[in-house]
């Protein structure tokens, strides 16, 4: 039998604070409401009691029931409305917050519960909850705040100080040059420790992925859970953003999460005001300008993967290119800090020509082909002109390292010989021959630069939708391979067989994604090195490759991606 004191104990109040009563949740020890409940004090938030006061028996007299009159008889006047509707607050503060951190009141037209729980992490408990102010602004230019020691993979031992230096650098040397995000002697293992646990923890995963293999597993599933957590909490700082882009820049295959992480990544941006432009100079104060740089430079990332997203997904684009700083002028004042914002510099040149590529693709079954020619003509120049601005052919004269030139020039390749290839169906015909010829001269080209890329040892970090590209350079040799003479079919074949070396030498190195591009190109090689033409063939391929679609169509990227997850999934 329960003793009284037991029952006592586990006996919750009737009256629960406002926190516990949104979210319909048990509000434990709070029985004389001034001392803060379990939840409230466990997540350092205002405990806010309610209580109406006990209703009175007044008995209105016949007067006050008189139509047209307010006035008793016997009884001062009583509003009944406002008689129900008053109500006493006892109001418990830890600490003083700042007005705009206060939570938000009820009434406010507009405030809603952005609650992503639900989709980005079904474990939290619904206790672990709360409610994100739309009213609240966090400003970028000041630090961020300070990291949760139990988030800390250091204080949880799932990595030793020791390796988690040894990763923080090797992520500074091999894979921030591939994302342009972090400034290296801003972001050390100090700074990252005491600004943001998550942000640490999203370093160390991506590094682990490549490094050291053995630790990314449990790195990954922490990395997640802070994520998913600081998001369903409406944490609203940099530090978060930049785990958010790292996480879904090296996602793992199975996570399918990329759009909607990237989203809440651009709504972060917007809450925090980086697309706000900055209209004085950058502070003489090294940290403080090296951490206002950053934010600016975040939200310049931002902008660059919502078009490389956009693009993936076939869907629309958020940040307008008019809300990202002019950048060429924005890496030279950043130039100081010898970190190479040219990087950055260099992909916001081709944005607007990328998005008008993207808006001719989604088109094109709409336009007549002497338009189409006319738009891919212009857009071949520029990307063109784009390719000799910034890539010089002594790679000691450009303005950022060699290896980010590499895969810069990469991708400027990979666009030109898709346009190329998009110029076969819409040129006229005397001219077949030529562009026909173009292309295999750009093919050569591309192939050359994703050998060097494969040398330089970068051609491992690329993402899985990068790896998209190879393999649309895949379909686009099996297209054009039936309408070739004997000796260019034998270039085609020679250009597959090299591009699946590349895959092949680090297929075992990364989770999946060159493996199954590789994959993708052995299957390819093995039909055209058949130096077969009929009907059979080409169905026996497109039904191995793509199981759900009779042809190859238009959207050779969509058809890859569905392949790629369809494919891990199997697996």
């Amino acid at each position: 039998m329960t003793s009284t004191g037991e029952r006592k104990r586990h006996q919750r109040n009737l009256i629960a604070c406002l926190g516990c009563r949104t979210i319909k949740i048990r509000c434990l020890d709070n029985e004389d409401q001034v001392t803060p409940c379990q939840r409230c004090q466990r997540l350092g938030i205002p405990c806010v009691y309610a209580r109406k006061r006990p209703r009175q028996s007044v008995k209105p007299s016949r007067s006050t029931l008189r139509l047209g009159s307010g006035v008793s008889d016997t009884a001062d006047p009583v509003d009944p409305v406002e008689h129900v509707h008053r109500v006493d607050h006892v109001e418990f503060i830890p600490n003083p917050l700042p007005e705009n951190l206060a939570p938000p009141p009820e009434s406010r037209r507009g405030a809603r519960v952005f609650d992503t729980s639900t989709y980005l992490d079904p474990d939290i408990s619904q206790e672990e909850q709360g409610t994100i102010d739309p009213g609240a602004s966090v400003s970028p230019m000041a630090h961020p705040p300070g990291a949760q020691p139990h988030e800390d993979p250091i204080s949880m031992h799932l990595i030793s100080e020791f390796d988690a230096r040894n990763l923080i650098d090797l992520f500074h040397r091999h894979l921030n040059p591939v994302i342009a995000l972090m400034d290296p002697k801003l972001h050390t293992v100090d700074y990252l420790r005491s600004t943001s646990s998550t942000l640490f923890s999203a370093v160390l995963t991506a590094s682990a992925k490549f490094f050291r293999r053995q630790l990314y597993p449990d790195l990954l599933a922490h990395t997640q859970l802070a994520v998913n957590r600081a998001t369903s909490l409406g944490t609203c700082n940099v530090g978060i953003i930049q785990a958010l882009l790292i996480m879904l820049y090296w996602k793992a295959p199975r996570d399918g999460s990329l759009w909607v992480k990237m989203g809440i990544a651009i709504r972060l941006g917007y809450q925090l005001g980086l697309h706000i432009p900055r209209t004085k100079p950058l502070p003489e104060d090294v940290l403080e300008a090296r951490i206002m740089a950053d934010a600016e430079r975040t939200w310049i990332v931002i902008s660059c993967f919502d078009r490389l997203f956009s693009d993936v997904f076939g869907l629309p684009t958020t940040v307008r290119l008019e809300e990202v700083p002019e950048t060429e002028t924005w890496a030279r004042e950043t130039a100081r800090f010898h970190y190479g914002d040219m990087h950055n510099a260099c992909s916001m040149s081709s944005a607007s020509t990328y998005l008008m590529w993207i808006k001719y693709r989604r088109s094109l079954s709409t336009l007549p082909n002497d338009f189409a020619w006319s738009i891919l003509n212009d857009l071949y120049t520029q990307y063109d002109r784009h390719l000799q601005r910034w890539f010089p052919g002594d790679p000691s004269l450009g303005e950022f390292s060699a290896n980010e030139q590499t895969m810069l020039k990469w991708f400027d390749l990979n666009h030109l010989v898709k346009m190329k290839f998009h110029m076969l169906d819409v040129c006229p015909s005397r001219q077949t021959s030529q562009i026909t010829t173009d292309w295999l001269g750009l093919a050569i080209r591309f192939t050359d630069q994703t050998e060097h890329f494969e040398h330089s040892g970068c051609l491992p970090y690329l993402p899985d939708t990068s790896a998209i590209h190879l393999s649309t350079f895949g379909i686009m040799c099996h297209r054009i391979f039936w309408r070739l003479d004997e000796p260019a079919k034998n270039i085609v074949i020679g250009l597959v067989r090299r591009m699946s070396d590349c895959c092949q030498a680090h297929a075992e190195e990364t989770e999946a994604v060159l493996t199954l591009v590789g994959r993708f190109m052995r299957k390819l090689l093995a039909v055209l090195e058949a130096q077969t033409a009929t009907q059979a063939a080409r169905d026996e391929f497109l039904r191995m490759t793509f199981p759900s679609s009779g042809t190859l169509g238009q959207t050779e990227d969509e058809q890859f991606w569905t392949m790629l997850f369809a494919n891990t999934s199997a697996s």
